[in-house]
């Protein structure tokens, strides 16, 4: 990559295109929260299916209190969703952008793995 000094116009351009800062502090606690292996294994196994709290700490191999403390999280956030089926509740990601992210943050890592 060539090294080359910006104009002042392409530097108050950038300076200019800012994002909300409450955007940015979302975004930041998101990442915060997929920093957690954990929180990955979940992600994923529901990027596979939905399921239930009892059926992803039996997939998982976590216990059931772990699984609920880091859905809790994930809920919080807006990553995941869940929906009542009688006692049960069957939890899900919560949209197209949550499996997005995911696919697209594994590809990366799968990339700089190998």
């Amino acid at each position: 990559m060539e090294n080359k000094e910006l104009t002042q116009e392409e530097l108050d351009a950038i300076k200019n295109d800012t994002i909300d800062y409450k955007i940015v502090e979302r975004l930041a606690d998101i990442m915060k929260a997929l920093s957690e292996p954990s929180r990955i294994q979940i992600i994923h196994a529901l990027s596979l299916s939905e399921m239930c709290v009892t059926d992803l700490s039996y997939a998982l191999n976590m216990t059931q209190p772990l699984v609920s403390h880091h859905l809790r999280i994930l809920r919080n956030l807006g990553l995941v969703k869940y929906e009542r089926d009688g006692k049960a509740l069957i939890y899900s990601l919560d949209d197209e952008h949550v499996l997005m992210l995911y696919k697209q943050g594994l590809e990366h890592a799968k990339e700089k793995v190998q």
